[in-house]
């Protein structure tokens, strides 16, 4: 009787433990279904992160950047080039120039021995005239003096007018060039150091993209590890929900009480050991549920903390700054910078182009004109000669012949003299233009190249901006899909953890009273143990579950299945039929 008001005086705890444990069976497997199916979209987001991921990495190893990054070290090497050589260039345009002028000073005393020629062939026509004998023949030799004259004349002036035209352009050019020399050398020289700093940021992004893919495939391991882990853990959600039922149903026998046994003793014995058996049950559903929390928690700690990581990793190698959503757009604005310098210098450099454009057909000219002004200066010296052995021949009377034959040969010969003095000139100025005509001169045309080819990798880098920054745009959105997940699942989780308190608690309330007053007779004890048998025992589906029974209210007797085989290694949740 003692026993019975000991239960009695117990329902103000034994209630609320009997609720939380028929609570606890009826949220539980929906609890950890909604964490496990959380945790498969996880698994989705993950895979939809390493699609990324692996984009992002194309994106960069792919054979466009390859092109671009190739073009763009060649564009440093050639603006490197151009900067280098702008001082020698200055050098020999100003050596061209100075030949020129050297030049110049030749062709004006060619035309002023042309002129004495002419005046003394005229002199020869008058002394010709006074002539009695032969006087048809000494006009016929002024005749042809004065021809070859004036050929010579007009091959002096052609050549003059292009050495003259030449003298502008070169002018023109020397001030263009050391303009453009002083103007742009540096900025060509810092442009070519950018783009060289440019190429380097680009390989190491993509080396660094490298990196990422290994630690993207590693982490994926490691997280579809924890994830997996977790899921194995939420599978018990059926067998937790069973195995509290199993709890619920045996506090339900004692709840009813009446009936249960042959005196008020025997009812009590029973009611106390199945308090007894659901608190032990309830104890160790609640140390499972704390177990399988913790791991499924550490899973979700595991899995933010490494995706977080390599989200953050990429966020960092393909993301660029306030400016720009990658880095490869952040580069745009250099490379247009550099674009348009290009632009600048390619109409800097035409001025000079067509110093070096005139030079091949003008070098050719005067290189032709040299030996035919030679061969009309030989042939007046020649006719001289006639003439004046002719005149010496007249005695006196052609003695102002033979004087006017004399000062021609003096003056051919100083015209040879001085046509002799050009040709190692132009060979100077030849040599000096051929410098200027090299191909590492990088001239407005080469310019134009250079531009067309920044405009090709400015196209390449901005496709592969706008897709790195689609890209990142997903990653951003998988990653705040993913953050979400793992807050739901925590929130979850959190109801995991109120029901393995509140089974806790109840497991300590139910001991608690089946525990008080624990004064029955042996034969209401015997006759209590095989009642609680009876009731109970046939309906534990779980291993665990019948060892804990046999631990509290002892070995089945007769037909009820033996443990004894049973392993200290056995799983607890082995389920004993389908």
């Amino acid at each position: 009787m003692s026993q019975q008001m000991t239960i009695a005086h117990g329902d103000d705890a034994f209630r609320p433990a009997a609720a939380a444990i028929r609570q606890g069976a009826a949220e539980v497997d929906g609890i950890f279904s909604r964490l496990g199916e959380k945790l498969g979209s996880g698994l989705e987001i993950l895979e939809a992160l390493n699609t990324t991921f692996s984009s992002l990495s194309r994106q960069l190893g792919g054979e466009g950047m390859d092109g671009a990054t190739e073009a763009l070290t060649g564009i440093a090497r050639e603006l490197q080039t151009l900067s280098a050589n702008l001082p020698r260039e200055g050098e020999m345009l100003n050596e061209i120039l100075s030949r020129n002028g050297e030049a110049s000073g030749f062709m004006v005393k060619l035309l002023q021995s042309m002129q004495m020629i002419a005046i003394l062939a005229r002199g020869a026509r008058i002394e010709a005239v006074s002539v009695r004998s032969g006087s048809g023949d000494f006009a016929d030799f002024t005749r042809e003096i004065m021809a070859l004259t004036e050929r010579a004349q007009d091959v002096v002036k052609s050549c003059a007018k292009d050495q003259m035209d030449l003298s502008r352009l070169l002018q023109t050019a020397v001030r263009a060039q050391h303009a453009f020399s002083e103007r742009y050398c540096g900025e060509l020289a810092t442009l070519s150091g950018e783009l060289t700093s440019t190429f380097a940021l680009i390989q190491e992004r993509r080396r660094r993209s490298g990196d990422l893919a290994e630690k993207t495939a590693a982490s994926s391991a490691t997280i579809m590890q924890a994830v997996g882990a977790a899921i194995m853990a939420l599978q018990s959600g059926d067998i937790t929900r069973q195995r509290l039922e199993h709890v619920a149903a045996a506090i339900g026998f004692a709840e009813a009480r009446e009936g249960l046994g042959q005196s008020a003793g025997e009812e009590a014995a029973i009611v106390a050991l199945l308090c007894r058996l659901a608190g032990a049950q309830a104890e160790d559903v609640a140390a499972t549920l704390a177990e399988e929390g913790q791991t499924v928690g550490q899973s979700l700690q595991l899995i933010e903390g490494d995706t977080g990581k390599l989200v953050e990793f990429g966020r960092h190698l393909y993301g660029g700054d306030e400016r720009a959503a990658s880095f490869v757009a952040m580069l745009e604005p250099q490379l247009l910078q550099a674009s348009d310098l290009i632009r600048k210098c390619e109409k800097a450099r035409a001025d000079v182009d067509r110093v070096t454009n005139a030079l091949t057909p003008m070098l050719e000219r005067f290189q032709q004109t040299i030996p035919s002004l030679e061969e009309i200066i030989s042939e007046i010296m020649l006719i001289g000669v006639n003439a004046g052995l002719r005149a010496v021949r007249l005695g006196t009377e052609g003695r102002g012949l033979v004087v006017i034959a004399n000062e021609i040969k003096v003056i051919a010969n100083r015209i040879s003299a001085d046509a002799g003095q050009l040709m190692p000139l132009f060979r100077m100025v030849h040599e000096a233009s051929a410098g200027l005509m090299d191909e590492d001169r990088r001239g407005a045309g080469r310019m134009a190249f250079i531009d067309q080819a920044m405009q090709d990798i400015m196209v390449q880098l901005h496709d592969c901006g706008e897709a790195l920054e689609k890209a990142l745009s997903r990653l951003d959105r998988d990653a705040t899909r993913f953050g979400g997940m793992l807050k739901a699942a925590r929130g979850d989780l959190g109801g995991t953890t109120m029901i393995e308190q509140a089974v806790s608690s109840a497991a300590i309330t139910l001991n608690r009273i089946g525990d008080r007053d624990p004064d029955f007779s042996p034969a209401e004890d015997a006759a209590a143990r095989e009642t609680v048998m009876q009731l109970v025992y046939g309906s534990y589906t779980m291993l665990a579950e019948r060892r804990i029974h046999e631990a509290v209210i002892g070995p089945a007797a007769g037909s009820a299945p033996a443990l004894a085989e049973a392993t200290a290694n056995d799983e607890d949740d082995v389920a004993l039929w389908a």
